[in-house]
């Protein structure tokens, strides 16, 4: 499922990392070990994807973080250098 979100502000050549936690409608954590997210910055959120800022993937590992549906998704400096 997709979603929209605002980011917190970053600088150009700086690394972030975002601490996500997936969870079902009944608050329920879901085992997101071994699944790829996908991430699409657009400047607005009407841009088509091949029109987007970035595009970033991430494989979570099987881990006890991924089985308990918490994963980390970093920007690195290259990804923000602008």
């Amino acid at each position: 499922m997709a979603s929209a979100s605002t980011l917190p502000d970053f600088y150009a050549g700086n690394t972030v990392a975002y601490d996500m936690t997936f969870k079902d409608q009944n608050d329920v954590a879901i085992d997101i070990s071994n699944d790829i997210m996908f991430m699409t910055l657009k400047h607005n959120p009407d841009d088509e994807d091949t029109d987007a800022a970035m595009q970033k993937q991430v494989a979570f590992p099987a881990n006890a973080n991924s089985i308990a549906g918490i994963g980390t998704f970093t920007l690195d400096s290259t990804d923000t250098s602008g």
